[in-house]
């Protein structure tokens, strides 16, 4: 299957999960999932990568800890990349915010500046221009179809 091909189905499948309550820890379409498990349920849906291995993360990790375990996972299945001033993230591409001092939250995007994630009360599709999980804090873009150590640099 085709990167472009693939790129639609992540999208299509993350849509699918719109309105799915969040619940920590869970990872099941339609009754609850967190942000990360929903993304690596959505990923292994299209086929882009696995879901296994996602380690469990304490509720408010981020709070405590400076450890990036969020950005130590994602980083074994897509590449970071810096935004060019006139390129945007693509859809399927992955963001990860800065809470409190670590990266702790992601989000799949659609159509920059939109993306769906897995935020309290459910996953929902949101601005990162105007969302205040997103808005004003420090993100990071990350290409699953480059994979880490490609020497392709994430673009």
């Amino acid at each position: 299957m085709s990167e472009q091909t693939q790129r639609v189905a992540v999208v299509a499948e993350a849509q699918s999960w719109l309105r799915t309550p969040f619940v920590h820890g869970a990872k099941v379409k339609g009754s609850g999932a967190d942000c990360e498990t929903f993304i690596c349920e959505v990923f292994a849906k299209a086929g882009v990568f696995t879901a296994q291995g996602v380690p469990y993360v304490p509720a408010q990790w981020f709070l405590n800890t400076k450890e990036e375990l969020y950005l130590n996972y994602l980083s074994k299945y897509a590449t970071e990349y810096q935004r060019a001033p006139a390129v945007s993230p693509r859809p399927g591409d992955v963001i990860c915010v800065k809470t409190r001092w670590v990266y702790s939250h992601g989000a799949i995007v659609v159509a920059w500046p939109f993306v769906i994630h897995c935020y309290p009360p459910c996953v929902m599709r949101s601005s990162v221009l105007s969302n205040p999980a997103f808005a004003g804090r420090a993100l990071k873009l990350f290409n699953p179809w480059i994979k880490p150590g490609s020497g392709d640099g994430g673009r």
